[in-house]
């Protein structure tokens, strides 16, 4: 009597591949292949989880597909490649598949005796899972507390011995100042991809994936252990401290929380403040967007005070920018954006700031304070120092360092309506420029666009707000 054709799934995993070679699942498949020609098994698939753990919350893949599979045989290398977590070996009893491994042969799991050895099997894979990741830890924490680098992927911005890649770390400080200076985290990683940089794993940069570089401690080499910060790196840093500390919040602040990506896509939103409650512009349509006779204009976001169409508005304050950069008081005051006393009144201001946040945190432990008052002053507190932080990296770092050429006002003047020059630089300039942007309600029954009426403008170093004479009609 002929003997029964047996047909068997082969499965192969491997834990780490972080260069994606899958050369230990080849290895596995070759063994596995060779057992099933000895034993004259038929093949009829081969599933892989490739740079997968089996002890993680992370579904594995191919082992689902196994499971769905429903084999009548299954290979594998050894127990641990299968399984490492007794739920996971729960769900192949239920199976009720013979199994075969290279290493320690059959398993029969119809059986109490062959149950009973899987289960010891499976333990004995988790324990010395357990111990290796123990193992682990203390070599981490021994390396941490001896601030020496920790990484098994080389980082953006590193080499993996820990010295710094000087193209990758130049990267990194110019989105750092530009973060800083109000780029969008998602133009920031069109820079990147634009000027050839790919992530570590050599993807392209998306807005997610640069956040978290961004928010890495290790830029400012400070080392962190289970999300707590432990003191100083032994490595060069990218950028400073007070850098990393202040992107950082403006990464965290509620107010860069816009849902669309932090994209503006008009010149003035939020720039211009509403003259009557002082409260930010907002842009709305009127009309259906597309449909004939529509238009955009700039709104008060609190109680609608003001209407202005976005267009003119935007000529408006555009043309009073650069007539103010072309002039010999405006140069002057721009000169002095980088002044060295000014920056030391921020640092100043910065240190008020910070201490008033201590002594405030400690009425909140003294219960002082009660939980309202205290999210309250602190987000006051907190966005104030971000301003400030702001305004420091514009003066004492500013696009000068950092290639993006504001601090030159011919520059500016010669390429505001370029291409090149961009929305996001324009904006700067105007909150640089302009201590007071703000737009007054028309009136009843009054539709043309008047700038010297409808718009208040009083630039930094201007001692009362200057009446620009230039009208713009609708």
């Amino acid at each position: 009597m002929a003997a029964l054709t047996v047909y068997v799934t082969i499965y192969l995993r491997i834990s780490s591949d972080p260069l994606g070679l899958e050369l230990g699942v080849d290895r596995q498949e070759e063994a596995c292949r060779s057992l099933c020609a000895r034993m004259g098994w038929v093949i009829i698939a081969v599933i892989r989880d490739n740079d997968m753990s089996a002890t993680s919350k992370k579904p594995r893949k191919g082992f689902e597909k196994l499971l769905i599979s429903r084999p009548d045989h299954i290979v594998m290398w050894s127990v641990d490649r299968l399984v490492r977590k007794g739920a996971d070996l729960e769900q192949l009893i239920l199976l009720d598949v013979p199994i075969h491994s290279v290493m320690a042969g059959p398993m029969d799991l119809a059986t109490a005796s062959g149950r009973l050895n899987a289960r010891l099997l499976t333990s004995v894979a988790t324990f010395e899972g357990e111990i290796k990741a123990e193992r682990q830890k203390a070599a981490h924490l021994q390396r941490v507390n001896m601030g020496k680098k920790w990484w098994p992927r080389r980082p953006f911005g590193f080499e993996m011995d820990g010295t710094l890649r000087k193209d990758e770390a130049k990267a990194l400080r110019k989105a750092y100042a530009d973060l800083l200076q109000g780029i969008a985290v998602t133009t920031l990683a069109k820079n990147l991809n634009e000027a050839g940089h790919m992530t570590n794993r050599g993807k392209p940069w998306s807005q997610p994936s640069l956040r978290v570089v961004l928010g890495n401690a290790r830029n400012a080499a400070i080392m962190v252990y289970n999300g707590d910060e432990i003191g100083p790196a032994r490595w060069k840093p990218i950028v400073s401290e007070d850098t990393f500390r202040a992107a950082a919040r403006l990464l965290n602040s509620p107010s860069r929380k816009t849902g669309g990506g932090g994209h503006r896509t008009h010149l003035l939103t939020g720039i211009l403040k509403c003259h009557v409650c002082h409260s930010d512009g907002r842009m709305q349509w009127v009309g259906i967007k597309g449909a004939p006779g529509a238009y955009a204009v700039y709104t008060c976001r609190a109680k609608a005070h003001f209407t202005t169409r976005v267009l003119l508005a935007d000529a408006y304050v555009s043309g009073h920018i650069v007539e103010w950069l072309d002039s010999d008081e405006g140069r002057a005051v721009w000169a002095g954006i980088n002044d060295t006393e000014g920056l030391e009144g921020l640092k100043t201001e910065w240190a008020s700031l910070r201490n008033q946040a201590d002594e405030l945190t400690d009425m909140w432990k003294a219960k002082e304070v009660t939980r309202a008052q205290f999210a309250a002053m602190n987000r006051a507190l907190q966005e104030s120092i971000l301003k400030v932080e702001q305004g420091m990296v514009k003066m004492g770092q500013g696009y000068a360092e950092s290639g993006g050429g504001l601090m030159d006002p011919d520059r500016i003047v010669k390429e505001w309506d370029s291409k090149g020059f961009g929305l996001e630089k324009q904006r700067i300039v105007i909150e640089m420029a302009a201590k007071v942007l703000e737009a007054k309600p028309r009136g009843k029954g009054i539709r043309n666009f008047d700038g010297d009426r409808d718009i208040v403008i009083e630039f930094f170093g201007e001692e009362k707000p200057e009446r620009h004479g230039m009208k713009v009609v609708a």
